[in-house]
């Protein structure tokens, strides 16, 4: 999987810094069945695309703890094409 986000900080200059998310990223995977992990029938044939492009887009809220710590509440939801 790789990811390409971007974040926007909605109110600068507070403690709690809430942002948005938006971003691209492109996932791939092999299917399989559940026992034995073998190949689904048609993915052998090479039906299915194993790759997949998705959009990404989230918020969240950012609390730093310390100058080297911070604590992040986000949400993401993956569109998937």
């Amino acid at each position: 999987m790789v990811d390409l986000v971007a974040r926007y900080v909605l109110v600068p200059g507070i403690r709690a810094r809430p942002f948005l998310t938006a971003g691209i990223g492109l996932l791939s995977f092999n299917t399989s069945n559940s026992s034995g992990y073998a190949p689904l029938p048609n993915n052998i044939k090479g039906e299915y695309s194993t790759t997949v492009a998705s959009v990404i887009l989230g918020g969240g809220v950012r609390l730093p703890l310390s100058r080297r710590l911070d604590l992040v509440l986000q949400a993401e939801r993956r569109l998937v094409f």
